[in-house]
C-alpha cells in the first residue's frame, strides 16, 4: 500500500545569474558614463527570495507545485559636471510558477520541474521612488535538482535544494539598453540562466 502526504511549503531561495546580454549593456553603461560615475552599476549576479508552495507525497515520489520570487536591484551613482546628483537604478523580479517532480532515495532526492517564468526589469523615474517598467516577458523553463531532507519530528521537515535552471526560450531587454542609453550594438536577446539553492520548511514527516 502506498501511504500519500500533503504538505504545505514555504522557502527562501537563492539565484546566481550571469546573463551575458544584459551584463554587456551594463558594463557598456558604466563605459560612456565613465567620466560621472563615482560608484559603478554591478552586473546582475545574486537573486534571492522566497517560495511558497504544496507538495504531494506519494510513496517514494512526490508532485510539487510552486510559486517562487526572486529579485534584486543594481545600482549607478555619481556626479553630473554641475555637481548634481548622477544616478540610475535597474530592478529585477522573477515571478515563477512550476510544477515538478521529485523522487525519494532515502533523505537524498533527485527532481525536476517546468515553470512559467515572468520576468520583470524596471527603472526608477529620475531621483523619485517611482518606477518604469522597461520588460514584461515571460519564458518556460526547465530546472533540476537534488535535494537532501531531514525530518526532525512529524511536524517539520527541512529540505536543502540544490538547483540548476535551463530557459526554454529567450527575451528581448532591449528596452533596457535603450533605457541606459547604450548604443545599438544589434538584437538584445537575453535567457538569465540560473542555479541556486532553496531552504525548504514542510508541514509534516518526511
Amino acid at each position: 500500500m502506498l501511504s500519500a502526504q500533503f504538505n504545505v511549503k514555504v522557502a527562501y531561495s537563492i539565484g546566481f545569474s550571469s546573463p551575458e546580454t544584459n551584463n554587456k549593456i551594463i558594463n557598456e553603461f558604466n563605459l560612456q558614463n565613465a567620466e560621472v560615475i563615482a560608484l559603478e552599476m554591478k552586473d546582475l549576479g545574486i537573486l534571492h527570495g522566497i517560495a511558497l508552495g504544496a507538495r504531494y507525497k506519494l510513496g517514494a515520489g512526490a508532485f510539487e507545485l510552486s510559486w517562487e520570487n526572486l529579485g534584486q536591484s543594481v545600482r549607478a551613482v555619481g556626479e553630473n559636471i554641475n555637481t548634481t546628483l548622477f544616478q540610475e537604478e535597474v530592478f529585477y523580479s522573477f515571478n515563477q510558477l512550476s510544477l515538478g517532480y521529485e523522487n525519494y532515495f532515502g533523505i537524498v532526492g533527485l527532481g525536476g520541474a517546468l515553470g512559467f517564468n515572468k520576468i520583470r526589469i524596471k527603472s526608477k523615474i529620475a531621483n523619485s521612488d517611482f518606477k518604469e517598467q522597461l520588460v514584461a516577458d515571460s519564458q518556460l523553463t526547465f530546472r533540476f535538482n537534488l535535494s537532501l531532507n531531514f525530518d526532525n519530528s512529524n511536524a517539520v521537515t527541512f529540505a536543502i535544494k540544490p538547483f540548476i535552471q535551463f530557459p526554454l526560450s529567450d527575451l528581448d531587454i532591449g528596452t533596457l539598453a535603450e533605457e541606459l542609453e547604450v548604443s545599438n550594438q544589434g538584437e538584445y536577446k537575453e535567457s538569465f540562466p540560473m542555479m541556486g539553492i532553496s531552504f525548504i520548511f514542510y508541514n509534516g514527516s518526511q
